[in-house]
């Protein structure tokens, strides 16, 4: 492919496709273009230029604007008029803006130029700096150029630096009282039409000139944007003696923004020239469209008494958040935030007149409040499927219309103040408390009974949960006893059954509960496991063992529960319409011998409320119940990690030597 290099210095502006500056152009390590004044570009090429390319690795910089009156604007680095392809691993920067005379009243610096223009679209890709120009000085101060300007649609990869100019300084006063009138930062990269982004390095806005110059965003796409961050992306400062950050994210249109590490708005570097306070800029501002984050975002810090601007603002859209979000969250339009473990330093608000959807997600137990304080507005609250989530809120903000779905048994509610720990659930109406002659409902929807409700009260806290399953046999399983293998639903308090040890132990007592798992909110907390035959060795078990999900096997010294051995062969979860459980307590808790496997036998952690058959008892908060657990176990209770991993692992590789089995 033919083209050209340059690799001198250059002190004029070059037209790409004119006097032997031909596509595609490369500019060398060694060569640099840099017009020496009258705001030039450094390298432009016209529209009628079909699909330039050019390579830089040298030093581009567009002319400085002339001083005037009104100061000139500086000169571009790169302007290309039609759709191009930019690669960058030198410097790229915009031309400084001409001063303009304070001697003419209002008289305006230059404006700084902008480091890559790309007028109709095309792509770039920069592993170096592009920054735009700064603004001058005057009685009012130019604004900073851009560092990157598309009019178009275009694909941006970022490994390197982009920045906006930096604001000239204003040197008059606007109406003789207020502080001069400094020029904006430009923002790092404005698109106007549809872009894909993706940064790895660095993105960032200019700063606002002194005083009360503002900082600009360092993303703004003023149609459909794809950003994926994998760096860091600010918003630039507001001037040194006061003024506005800009916007870390901007986008005009409903879009996609991913975040995995930073994206900050930016703040305000002084004290409030004139005695005014500015806002520092928000994280990510969106038009609708989807943000995920998995990293931080956060907004810019104000200052004087002015309330800071929230890290996330967007229009009918959805915010998934895994990550860190400071400055808390606002939502206009019917929006939803799905939370997926992750922390929100300040308010989450839903639009007052629409409302929205709060969904608790992710696989990690979490908590979140207070409802109807710090979060409010939202019309629906929903559990999701697998997730764990403590809800904190107030009655108001959980009692006055908004629905409450997917709620489960690993799932709790806890509400300031204290109402009846009888609860009442009517169908279609939700779950009923009443204390003196107040009754508050939570609408809770599912096919639930009262007596599938736990409510506690604690201070001046109550909580809400559904009872807890405890970890079971079936029935049908067969329990070793000095009477030989018995059928657990045939044993009474006061039978002998072999211990570890070899030690006869008797029962006091055997728990026993039916569950309907077809109407069960979340059946995969409750649906039982089967441990086929030999699936650890040979003789163990000795028939097929089935489990609750938390009944632990007693396995290299350690508690493990059924669910964490699951490899999807010989180790499987059931689905059953119904299932009746029993569980064999001991004295102390031990461990005894079912279909020939070392399992637990039961552990009161509060949950005997559990069974039809346990009386009058009170159900712990899970925590307590989980601290209870491995405080008091006869082993450790290991749930995850290794020893889970290679039981499971070795019963699947006996699973492929032993044929005729069913798996499924």
């Amino acid at each position: 492919m033919s083209g050209s290099t340059i690799d001198t210095v250059v002190t004029l502006g070059i037209t790409l496709g004119a006097n032997g500056f031909t596509s595609p152009l490369s500019i060398a390590a060694a060569g640099t273009i840099a017009p020496a004044a009258g705001g030039a570009a450094a390298i432009y090429g016209p529209a009628t230029l079909l699909a330039p390319i050019l390579v830089n690795a040298g030093v581009v910089g567009g002319g400085q604007g002339g001083t005037g009156a009104i100061g000139e604007t500086g000169g571009a680095g790169i302007e290309l008029l039609a759709a191009a392809t930019v690669t960058n691993r030198g410097s790229i920067i915009g031309g400084a803006g001409g001063a303009g005379s304070s001697a003419v009243n209002y008289g305006q610096g230059g404006t700084g130029g902008h480091g890559v223009v790309l007028a109709a679209g095309g792509s770039l890709s920069n592993y170096g700096v592009i920054g735009g120009g700064a603004g001058n000085t005057g009685y009012t101060g130019g604004a900073g150029g851009w560092g990157v300007y598309v009019n178009g649609n275009v694909d941006i990869l970022n490994d390197g630096v982009i920045t906006g100019g930096a604001g000239g300084a204003g040197t008059g006063q606007a109406y003789g009282v207020e502080p001069p009138l400094s020029g904006d930062g430009g923002d790092g990269v404005l698109v106007i039409g549809n872009a894909l982004i993706e940064n790895f390095t660095t993105i960032t806005g200019g700063q606002g000139g002194a005083d009360t110059g503002g900082g600009l965003a360092g993303v703004y796409v003023s149609g459909t944007a794809t950003i994926l961050n994998a760096g860091t992306v600010a918003g630039g400062a507001g001037g040194t003696g006061g003024g506005s950050g800009g916007a870390g994210v901007e986008t005009g249109s409903p879009g996609l923004v991913i975040n995995e590490s930073v994206i900050k708005g930016g703040g305000v570097s002084g004290g409030g020239a004139g005695g005014q306070d500015f806002t520092g800029g928000i994280g990510v501002v969106m038009q609708g469209g989807v943000l995920i984050n998995d990293g931080y975002i956060g907004d810019g810090a104000s200052t004087g008494g002015l309330p800071g601007n929230p890290a996330v603002y967007m229009t009918s859209g959805t915010v998934i958040n895994a990550g860190t979000i400071d400055g808390g969250v606002s939502l206009t339009g019917f929006s939803t935030f799905i939370d997926e473990g992750g922390q929100v330093i300040g308010d989450i608000t839903a639009d007052a007149t629409y409302g929205g959807v709060l969904l608790l997600a992710g696989t990690t137990a979490s908590q979140l409040g207070y409802i109807g304080a710090s979060i409010q507005y939202f019309t629906t609250f929903d559990f999701a499927a697998g997730s764990t989530w403590t809800l904190y809120g107030t009655p108001s903000g959980l009692d006055t219309g908004q629905t409450i779905t997917g709620f489960a048994a690993s799932d709790s509610i806890v509400m300031y103040g204290t109402f009846g720990t009888t609860p009442t659930f009517v169908a279609g109406t939700g779950l009923e408390l009443t204390t003196g002659g107040s009754t508050i409902t939570l609408d809770i929807t599912g096919q639930f009974t009262s007596g599938d409700f736990t409510v506690t009260t604690s201070g001046l806290y109550t909580t809400i949960s559904l009872t807890n399953t405890a970890p079971c046999f079936t029935a049908g399983t067969r329990i070793l006893t000095p009477r030989g293998d018995i059928r657990v639903e045939d044993l009474a308090p006061g039978d002998l059954v072999i211990t570890r040890d070899g030690e006869d132990a008797p029962i006091t007592w055997i728990g026993r509960r039916y569950l309907s798992l077809s109407r069960h909110p979340k059946p995969e907390t409750a649906q039982p496991i089967r441990i086929a035959a030999g699936a650890f060795q040979n003789g163990v078990p000795s028939r097929d063992l089935i489990l609750s999900p938390d009944h632990a096997l007693y396995l290299s010294g350690c508690l493990v529960p059924a669910k964490a051995l699951i490899n999807g062969a010989n180790i499987v979860q059931l689905n059953r319409a119904a299932v009746t459980y029993y569980h064999i307590e001991l004295a102390h808790h031990d461990i005894i011998f079912a279909e020939n496997t070392p399992v637990e036998t039961y552990l009161d952690t509060g949950n005997r409320a559990a069974f039809e058959n346990a009386g009058g008892v009170t159900t712990l908060h899970p925590d307590f119940m989980q601290h209870l657990r491995n405080a008091n176990s006869c082993a450790p209770f290991v749930d995850s990690g290794p020893i889970p991993a290679s039981h499971s692992t070795r019963a699947l590789k006996r699973a492929a030597i032993t044929p005729g089995r069913r798996h499924g």
